[in-house]
């Protein structure tokens, strides 16, 4: 059984301290899916090790082009402009080897449970 985990190198906008966030990833409906619940880890805490920062479900997938991301979604996601957030998704992703004019990312709503 896969184990139910979303990862966080940094918590940007100090989002994982809110009862609703949000996460923006590559489109992956195998491993993202509505109502599903996942342990949410940040792996870049204050002691330098992961921590568990509790149980969330996923309430709202929204997918979309990285192109068409909205200034209101890169500040709430991020804290940072739509310009630098479309420049740190290009940056985070640059392995994936993926074309960003087409391939979709998924806006994911999380709620703590």
């Amino acid at each position: 059984m896969q184990e139910n985990k979303i990862t966080f190198t940094y918590n940007w906008n100090n989002k994982l301290g809110n009862n609703v966030f949000t996460t923006v990833r590559i489109k992956n409906p195998e491993k993202y899916k509505l109502n599903e619940v996942y342990d949410i880890i940040l792996s870049k805490s204050i002691n330098k090790e992961p921590t568990n920062q509790g149980k969330a479900k996923i309430v709202l997938i929204q997918d979309f082009l990285i192109d068409k991301v909205t200034e209101g979604i890169a500040l709430i996601d991020t804290g940072y402009s739509r310009d630098k957030f479309i420049e740190l998704v290009k940056t985070m992703y640059k392995n994936a080897k993926i074309d960003f004019t087409k391939h979709p990312f998924s806006l994911i709503f999380l709620k703590y449970v």
